[in-house]
């Protein structure tokens, strides 16, 4: 199934608002706290795509060594299917990912049929 993503300012204000949500201290991710993970939290989960065909959760993510990560996965309604390494990079600089998907730390999640992203943010544990 052939998926497009059309990005407008409804979308970049969209990506906007869940990047200010989840850029306040409060909102970042500690995975070492209890908690529900991102993506079941609605407020870190935002839909691309005509059909809504890219499930994309963005957080800011604490690593226990005191960085902090921009971290991205995008998913597709599929089952079986990863999205196109082209669009999970279009996304990505939509969250403000800086460089190209070769620059990141990059997976496939087969478990949760998606592709994960994640950039060093900062240096402050803060």
């Amino acid at each position: 199934m052939k998926r497009v993503l059309v990005i407008t300012d409804v979308e970049r204000a969209a990506v906007r608002k869940l990047v200010e949500f989840a850029s306040l201290p409060e909102n970042h991710y500690h995975p070492i706290r209890e908690g529900p993970v991102p993506g079941a939290d609605q407020r870190f989960v935002l839909h691309l795509g005509l059909r809504a065909d890219f499930r994309c959760v963005f957080t800011l993510t604490h690593s226990s060594d005191g960085l902090v990560w921009r971290h991205l996965s995008v998913s597709v309604p599929t089952e079986g299917m990863l999205p196109h390494p082209a669009m999970v990079t279009e996304i990505a600089h939509l969250f403000g990912f800086i460089g190209e998907l070769k620059d990141w730390i990059a997976e496939r999640h087969n478990t949760e049929a998606c592709v994960i992203v994640a950039q060093r943010f900062s240096d402050s544990a803060s």
